[in-house]
């Protein structure tokens, strides 16, 4: 004899919930608004909520971050594709009602609604996660850059890409102004960043690799590894610190 899920009392309900991969209760949360309603009620509380944009889809990683270690869970994965075969197409409710007409939920989603699905899924983890917790996006494609804008609160950003030119990076600044931190992994192109470039505002530490001069360090102080080794420039306020390693 089978039991409906939410037939179970309340607490047994979280018990049961508290057993599953991250992954698999994200995916229980789809399944109706009763259902997300429970799952609100764990009060999971991630120091970290990671959005990562990819070539062909954005993922979500639930990060628990403390003085030893850093544990990340994936929690959920979304992939723009050109087309669905309709046998494979199942509805959601509770994405169904966060939209004007008829949509369809699954890991694999249109492409042309790569909007659409990106808002629902930025609501989706508000809701979640109900307590504050830190919004960080890692950049390993371009492709969604402006499409970034639709993540609010984004306190930490890292660009892990093999370009990228200073004025995306200065507008993809003014479409974020809050960050405290910012992680670059990425061969600078285009015009010179001047000395009151937005970077300059960011409170944390901001690392550069760079292969050619897209920067005004004139007045920053030149050092050299010991022995011979390779140069950096360094400049510091109280607010940040800026250090550029040159090839």
């Amino acid at each position: 004899m089978s039991i409906q899920f939410l037939k179970f009392p309340w607490l047994a309900q979280l018990e049961v919930l508290k057993q599953l991969e991250l992954h698999e209760i994200f995916l229980l949360s789809l399944c109706s608004e009763k259902m997300k309603k429970v799952v609100q009620c764990l009060n999971m509380k991630p120091t970290n909520l990671v959005y990562l944009f990819l070539d062909n889809g954005v993922g979500v990683v639930a990060r628990y971050d403390n003085t030893h270690n850093q544990i990340d869970h994936n929690f959920a994965n979304v992939e723009f594709v050109p087309a669905i075969p309709s046998d494979e197409i199942k509805p959601m409710k509770c994405m169904k009602e966060t939209f004007e007409g008829e949509f369809f939920h699954s890991l694999h989603y249109f492409a042309p609604e790569e909007i659409t699905v990106l808002e629902s899924l930025q609501r989706h983890m508000r809701d979640l996660f109900r307590f504050d917790v830190r919004v960080q996006l890692e950049l390993y494609s371009l492709h969604y850059l402006n499409m970034s804008r639709i993540i609010k609160d984004v306190t930490d950003t890292s660009f892990d890409v093999e370009k990228l030119d200073t004025e995306q990076l200065e507008n993809y600044l003014t479409i974020h102004p809050g960050q405290d931190s910012l992680h670059l992994t990425a061969k600078l192109t285009g015009p010179q960043l001047r000395s009151d470039s937005k970077l300059c505002s960011i409170k944390g530490i901001i690392y550069f690799k760079l292969d050619s001069e897209v920067m005004d360090c004139s007045e920053w102080m030149d050092i050299q590894q010991d022995g011979g080794g390779k140069w950096a420039s360094i400049t510091w306020s109280q607010k940040h610190i800026c250090f550029i390693v040159w090839d």
